[in-house]
């Protein structure tokens, strides 16, 4: 199915704010408009906002106000921060100084009474009990602190302000901030967080920016070696985050390597010049919403989508019962992915109703796929000769997109040769092929038998025995495969 529909950029307040980082016509009068627009953000995207200040170089006061009415704020004079305002008395600088041992709690209420007009950490170098290399790395601490605690699930209202101060009181420069950026992906941004941000770029395309960065910059971040590979941006240089997403086996640690390198621009991520099918893109959530043992979405993605498109209140029944579950109605992040899913799904009921009545016609007289019979390939499935199934697969290799069972029959003869036979094939290999199925094989029982098949190798059993279940409801006999047999003792 095709479409006329070329590739757009996304529209949402915070998309247009985070394409700042990697387009090239950004300015800084765009860059304040669209953080205004924001009205709201997360802590999260605190890191954006003060690597696009330093990025090109404004001045300014980012406010954030929580929903108790608290508020903080980073101040900016041409791109460095200048001091960091944070309701919180464990990050004075007197307490600080008195935790770090520069001077005693005696010292500091003395100061206090003393200091007029001038700032504690001042007054305290003039008087010459700290010196300006011990006042520097307490400011350096209170920056990196402060801003840490901001970091987080919370939301927050946020406004820019005119601001013309230049008394600086941070030693927080790029380089360093860069490094707590890395550290706090790693061990605050939660995982929900990165599936909803990542959720609308489904069908971008990453491109690494390799003139940015030296193989030097690479070994001073430990988040490459979340992932078994030499060549991390090598492989994903011109990948779609959906295909990054099936590829990659923790869905969490390549959403944080990619939101890092997006932030200090080592990539870009930018709209797929390839227009979708219907299909494609149901694929495409799939793998960007779910780890690797999510496959009965798949299953389920199907259904919904064959029902009456313009019945979306079902549609939506149908994708919080089946695969979100009531507890999106308690968790913030799942409710919004719920929600981004839901307006796709809206999105793809618009493209299919409003294809040109010219690309309908034409669909309607391509050409009858080819007939070919599968049943000599299962009953080699069957007997256990998984090679000569495949080799059988393989000479039907032009009809495999268009005739029922086939593909379905491919990933069946893979699995059985890596699960049966001792052949070396990665779980992604299985599962590309499984996902390569055929909507119209997805309802089969042979489709539910070999989906409980990978489930139960990645010993996800509660899913496993979900499909199993679908599989022995519709055909009984599949109890009797010789592959259900003894293996693992399942049956």
């Amino acid at each position: 199915m095709s479409t006329n529909s070329g590739p757009t950029l996304l529209n949402s307040t915070r998309s247009r704010f985070y394409q700042n980082l990697f387009t090239p016509t950004a300015n800084g009068e765009k860059i304040i408009a669209d953080i205004g627009k924001l009205k709201s953000c997360y802590g999260y995207d605190i890191t954006a906002v003060v690597m696009l200040f330093q990025k090109y170089g404004l001045s300014g006061r980012v406010e954030l106000e929580s929903k108790s009415g608290q508020i903080n704020a980073v101040v900016f004079h041409e791109g460095a921060i200048q001091f960091i305002e944070l309701a919180d008395s464990d990050t004075r600088i007197g307490t600080l100084l008195v935790n770090h041992r520069l001077i005693t709690q005696q010292q500091l209420e003395l100061a206090l009474k003393e200091q007029t007009g001038v700032p504690i950490g001042a007054y305290l170098v003039q008087r010459g009990i700290i010196n300006k290399e011990q006042i520097g790395s307490v400011l350096l601490t209170q920056s990196r602190t402060r801003l840490s605690k901001m970091i987080s699930e919370e939301q927050f209202a946020i406004r820019i302000k005119e601001s013309n101060t230049k008394i600086k009181s941070s030693e927080l420069n790029v380089a360093q901030f860069n490094l707590l950026v890395h550290d706090w992906i790693l061990s605050k941004f939660s995982a929900e967080w990165l599936n909803a941000h990542y959720l609308e770029y489904y069908n971008y395309t990453v491109t690494v920016n390799f003139s940015n960065f030296s193989p030097a910059d690479v070994q001073k971040f430990s988040v490459f070696s979340l992932f078994n590979v030499d060549n991390f941006l090598e492989i994903i240089d011109t990948q779609k985050i959906s295909d990054l997403a099936l590829l990659f086996e923790n869905n969490k640690n390549l959403f944080k390597a990619l939101h890092f390198l997006m932030l200090l621009k080592w990539i870009q991520i930018e709209p797929s010049r390839e227009a979708d099918t219907y299909d494609l893109k149901i694929k495409h959530i799939y793998k960007l919403i779910m780890n690797k043992t999510g496959l009965d979405l798949a299953y389920w993605l199907s259904l919904i989508t064959k029902q009456d498109a313009n019945n979306i209140e079902t549609i939506y029944e149908e994708l919080q019962r089946t695969f979100l579950g009531p507890e999106t109605l308690t968790n913030e992040f799942k409710l919004e992915i719920d929600k981004k899913v839901l307006n796709l799904l809206i999105n793809f009921r618009n493209i299919k109703n409003t294809l040109p009545v010219t690309e309908a016609a034409e669909e309607k007289k391509a050409a009858p796929a080819a007939v070919v019979d599968v049943k000599p390939i299962k009953a080699l499935l069957l007997a256990e000769r998984y090679t000569e199934a495949l080799a059988l697969v393989k000479k039907h290799k032009n009809s495999i997109a268009s005739v029922a069972g086939l593909q379905l029959y491919s990933a069946w003869a893979h699995l059985g040769l890596s699960l049966f036979k001792g052949t070396q094939i990665s779980m992604g290999t299985l599962e590309k092929e499984f996902l390569n199925v055929l909507p119209e094989d997805m309802t089969t029982a042979d489709y539910h038998y070999v989906n409980y098949l990978l489930l139960k190798v990645k010993k996800q059993d509660s899913q496993a025995n979900a499909a199993l279940k679908r599989a022995t409801d519709q055909d009984g006999r599949i109890k009797e495969y010789p592959q259900s047999k003894g293996l693992f003792g399942w049956f």
